[in-house]
């Protein structure tokens, strides 16, 4: 398996097909291997080299104890890594949920990476409770941990004392770090956002398209159908707009 070095980290990735250089960043609990769909891999891998990156503390990658290794810089950081380690310079971006955030995180600290970027089931700007305690948030992983018992059982069935720790610091840090408006505006390269328009978010990511005048695709689906079953719909949509750059 290949894997990049960050800050002493090992970040695994995989790709699939040739082409322009396009990473695909899997959401919370998710992990590369899931998100490689034979039929999605087949279909876009025949235009795109798909870059499929475990997130820290996901997958075959570490899950380091100490929270500041999640914090936003960083983890761009790590991305930037499976770039270095490819030999490649800029890639086009697709990120869902998580993955939309961190590519945000993307814009504010590696923005020259970029070709182009979508950002997928994540508004861009979110509204926790402002200097949320450690008690609000073991609320808030409680809730995180039971809605994925009843959604995504396969999901849930990973969580043991090694792997949700890691999980635990990567939601903390998307509600430590909740913003991302400046650096999205600010970037140069063209930017797509995308919702289910049966997520809890739809509205928040289209108002946030709006605002700052991206061109925002509602796609069918809630949260987990829009990328786990509804994929294929739009990806096309998607693949095109990433072929306009190139």
């Amino acid at each position: 398996m290949p894997f990049a070095t960050h800050d002493g980290n090992k970040i695994h990735y995989k790709t699939y097909g040739t082409g322009a250089p396009l990473i695909i960043q899997h959401g919370l609990y998710s992990n590369a291997e899931e998100l490689a769909y034979p039929q999605f891999v087949e279909a876009v891998g025949q235009t795109f080299q798909m870059i499929f990156i475990d997130s820290l503390g996901h997958g075959a990658s570490d899950a380091p104890s100490d929270y500041d290794h999640y914090r936003p810089a960083h983890r761009a950081r790590d991305i930037a890594a499976v770039l270095d380690d490819l030999g490649i310079e800029k890639a086009h971006y697709f990120g869902y949920s998580m993955g939309g955030w961190l590519g945000c995180a993307m814009a504010a600290h590696a923005p020259e990476r970029l070709k182009s970027i979508c950002i997928a089931g994540f508004p861009v700007d979110i509204h926790p409770p402002s200097d949320m305690s450690d008690e609000q948030f073991e609320e808030v992983w409680a809730n995180s941990k039971r809605g994925l018992f009843f959604d995504n059982k396969r999901a849930f069935a990973r969580l043991n004392s090694e792997t949700e720790p890691g999980l635990k610091m990567c939601l903390r840090a998307i509600l430590d770090h909740p913003e991302h408006k400046e650096a999205v505006a600010a970037l140069t390269v063209p930017v797509m956002m995308l919702c289910g328009e049966d997520d809890d978010l739809f509205a928040g990511a289209q108002a946030m398209a709006g605002e700052l005048g991206i061109h925002f695709l509602p796609v069918p689906g809630n949260h987990g159908e829009a990328i786990n079953q509804n994929l294929g719909f739009y990806f096309p949509d998607v693949a095109e707009f990433f072929l306009k750059v190139e």
